[in-house]
């Protein structure tokens, strides 16, 4: 059977512009860090370009997930728990210490700004910090 020559033309320039997606920018613009006493949940919203969105549709996450990768690579234990076209979830194992009963998380340089970040801890209280780099160091206590 002979597939129309507009459909081939198609699927060739989506083919031969993944690069071009894949090297887009992905703008993050609220960040939710909910610390426990092992690791921490990123719920991540960001903003794709209208082409990033239709290949997320139609090819898949992998080239957010892979930014976000990227952009996490300081951490050993990477987990994605959901990511579609304009939220993620992302847990980071092990990236807490214990030092004299206290939750140490030392904080973490993300290389372009957020617009909010909010830190959640486990004790109910929530900080938000504006047009921000950095997961600020955090320190917590259970129970307090």
């Amino acid at each position: 059977m002979m597939r129309p020559p507009y459909l081939i033309l198609i699927v060739v320039i989506l083919y031969a512009s993944i690069p071009v997606v894949a090297a887009g920018d992905l703008s993050i613009d609220e960040m939710v860090v909910t610390y426990d006493t092992t690791g921490i949940t990123l719920k991540i919203t960001y903003g794709l370009s209208g082409l990033d969105k239709f290949y997320m549709i139609f090819i898949g996450a992998d080239s957010v997930k892979e930014k976000l990768q990227n952009l996490f690579s300081g951490f050993d234990d990477i987990e994605f728990i959901a990511i579609n076209d304009s939220v993620a979830v992302i847990r980071l194992n092990n990236c807490i210490s214990v030092i004299n009963s206290s939750y140490v998380f030392t904080g973490y340089n993300l290389e372009e700004n957020v617009g909010n970040i909010t830190l959640k801890f486990p004790n109910g209280l929530s900080i938000d910090y504006t047009d921000t780099d950095r997961i600020p160091p955090a320190t917590f206590r259970l129970g307090y």
